[in-house]
């Protein structure tokens, strides 16, 4: 099970420990790289069904604020809570998961492709002798 701590004073990219099981994440850029990935169509949403209208009103229960620091008097973007959140949270915490495995899986094909592993080096083999990649398992050897 993995562990998210939301840290606002955290900027730049997600920091994950893969030995202890804990993602930290800027609470806000977090919240926002799950609703651009909404906006953007990134994610595919089913039909129009009630559990479909009760994810929408979660997601709009988390509403950007502008925040004025009086001391320093540094402008910064922070989500407050209007209603029920929950699956705009577990949303957020999705995609981030999915957007990690994402980019993984993407740099694992391009080391494949540029031969940046030893992996590589045998899938290439593989190919030129005229084998597939990936195999097919319903070939009878």
């Amino acid at each position: 099970m993995w562990l998210a701590y939301f840290n606002e004073s955290q900027k730049g990219s997600v920091k994950w420990d893969r030995e202890q099981h804990i993602v930290q994440v800027n609470r806000t850029e977090a919240l926002d790289a799950g609703k651009k990935g909404i906006r953007d169509g990134a994610v595919v949403l089913p039909r129009r069904v009630p559990l479909l209208e009760t994810f929408a009103e979660h997601l709009a229960s988390d509403a950007k604020k502008l925040i004025d620091d009086d001391e320093t008097g540094a402008k910064s973007y922070r989500y407050i809570r209007t209603g029920v959140n929950h699956y705009s949270f577990a949303f957020t915490y999705d995609w981030l998961a999915s957007e990690n495995e994402r980019r993984s899986y993407t740099g694992v094909l391009q080391a494949w492709d540029t031969g940046g592993t030893v992996a590589s080096n045998l899938i290439r083999a593989h190919r030129r002798d005229g084998g597939e990649w990936p195999p097919r398992w319903d070939t009878v050897f």
